[in-house]
């Protein structure tokens, strides 16, 4: 399991002490749709969030479905910056493809 920030820590499913909610850009954004079920008419699931991560060098990218873009952040793991914005889809992989 690969653990980011998330701009809501009480995420469905939580451990009975969610992390903390961080706002954004450093909490990450998340979808949260309605998910209900004959017993459970009030459950919820996340439907868009980080899909994928990849470390280069001393950068950390992060595929995020939410905001339909590529984060990058640097060594120190500081607020993620913008890497690639505005993508037509939601982005699922992160591929390294060296030059």
């Amino acid at each position: 399991m690969t653990s980011l920030a998330s701009s809501i820590g009480n995420l469905p499913a939580s451990p009975a002490r969610p992390p903390s909610s961080y706002s954004e850009p450093a909490g990450l954004a998340v979808v949260i749709a309605p998910d209900p079920s004959k017993s459970h008419r009030k459950r919820c699931k996340v439907t868009h969030s980080v899909r994928d991560v990849l470390v280069c060098g001393n950068s950390l990218y992060v595929a995020s479905r939410a905001e339909k873009a590529i984060y990058s952040c640097g060594a120190d793991f500081g607020t993620p910056q913008p890497f690639i914005t505005g993508l037509q889809d939601n982005p699922e992989f992160l591929i390294y493809a060296a030059s």
